[in-house]
């Protein structure tokens, strides 16, 4: 998957989840996130996991599409109502994107405006960062997506601070 795939996803799922999530009460936002990522994999010919529902089982992260003879295409986590919480929710799901290895690691969520600020210290200063991965934020925020990505420079720690790319 590479960073045009995951632009159009992201297109694609700025439509979709609010349309899922207004089907339902419990869950709605992380239920269509799913069924976003569902609706993907079946045109790229991927898999899903959990393979059958969300909730059912996760695996590091909260979803991740799979091809076949070659890996983690994406790492999803999904984490929201985190303005209710502290910002530690926030990092902690964040957090999981980096130990994984895929093509875009993907963090759908709602928080507050210092979100950047809040992430940063997990991105500068963490020495496994390879430029093969691009993450990829989407931002519930009020009502509409901020929508930004950004990637490594080269591997290990990085030397310039991060500045997500909105788009």
């Amino acid at each position: 998957m590479d960073k045009d795939d995951a632009l159009a996803l992201v297109d694609y799922m700025s439509v979709k989840v609010p349309e899922i999530a207004a089907l339902y009460t419990n869950g709605a936002w992380t239920e269509a996130v799913y069924q976003s990522l569902t609706e993907f994999k079946q045109r790229k010919g991927w898999k899903i996991f959990p393979p059958e529902k969300c909730y059912l089982g996760e695996y590091h992260c909260d979803f991740m599409l799979f091809e076949d003879n070659y890996g983690c295409r994406l790492a999803c986590e999904s984490q929201w109502q985190t303005f209710k919480s502290n910002v530690c929710d926030l990092q902690w799901a964040f957090d999981k994107l980096r130990g994984v290895k895929s093509d875009v690691k993907l963090f759908i969520f709602e928080a507050t405006d210092t979100w950047k600020d809040d992430i940063r210290e997990y991105l500068e200063g963490y020495a496994q960062l390879d430029p093969v991965e691009t993450f990829v934020f989407m931002r519930w925020n009020q009502n509409r997506w901020e929508r930004s990505w950004w990637k490594p420079a080269f591997a290990g720690v990085q030397t310039e601070e991060f500045r997500p790319i909105e788009f």
